[in-house]
């Protein structure tokens, strides 16, 4: 068995990935970051019996990603699950994308992943839900 190297990057503050799934949880794996501030992560098509434990240990392993409100919003062209440090920031240290499924593929990952994401995001107190379709009137539920 191949020995695993695992390391800490005390100073990355801000960490990008765009593509597959299976591409980032291997790397999260590995590395921990306890100064990030900021999270942004879309993925293209997600198969539906997809895990993210990797990323749940990664954002839990930041001292600086807390959450108090959150906002999934869903459409024509993915959906996107964004956090919030207080209800009325307007600038997001956190946000994920779901790119290129339907409408009820869009809302079973989202549901997933924030089951899985549950322990970073069990203080927020603002949930906004958001759907914005195409030739479609959109709405918005909000509960505090």
């Amino acid at each position: 068995m191949p020995n695993m190297t695992y390391a800490t990057l005390p100073n990355l503050c801000n960490f990008r990935f765009r593509g597959a799934l299976m591409y980032l949880e291997a790397p999260l794996s590995r590395i921990t970051a306890p100064h990030l501030d900021e999270l942004h992560i879309v993925f293209f098509t997600i198969h539906p019996t997809f895990s993210v434990p990797h990323l749940l240990h990664f954002m839990s392993t930041s001292k600086n990603l807390m959450f108090r409100s959150a906002q999934l919003s869903s459409g024509d062209e993915g959906a996107t699950i964004t956090a919030y440090p207080h209800e009325t920031a307007t600038l997001s240290p956190f946000s994920l994308r779901i790119l290129g499924v339907r409408l009820d593929s869009q809302v079973s990952s989202a549901a997933q992943i924030l089951y899985v994401l549950s322990p970073v995001f069990s203080s927020v107190v603002g949930l906004t839900l958001k759907y914005q379709g195409c030739g479609s009137e959109s709405w918005v539920a909000q509960r505090k």
